[in-house]
């Protein structure tokens, strides 16, 4: 969680009032794991400068035709369920 104060100090020190931290596909537990830190973090709300205003999560559920920087092991087909408890 200190890296993202300082993460989040140093947004603001460039202007940026605002922030959704962004995931990248992940295994399951891990994505979970992520998710879990980053929701204690957010619920926290005495951040240092930039609030984070929520989590952007950018995959799992693409294509793996087109991951782009996405690891191929964390690329799955939709889940309604793991959505669920990613929420």
């Amino acid at each position: 969680q200190d890296q993202l104060d300082f993460f989040s100090d140093q947004l603001w020190k460039r202007g940026v009032a605002g922030f959704c931290p962004t995931t990248l596909s992940q295994p399951k537990a891990e994505l979970l794991n992520t998710v879990s830190q980053l929701g204690q973090w957010i619920r926290r709300s005495n951040h240092p400068g930039a609030k984070p205003l929520g989590i952007h999560l950018e995959g799992p559920f693409i294509h793996p035709g087109a991951c782009g920087a996405h690891p191929p092991d964390g690329i799955r087909p939709f889940h309604m369920k793991e959505l669920v408890q990613l929420w």
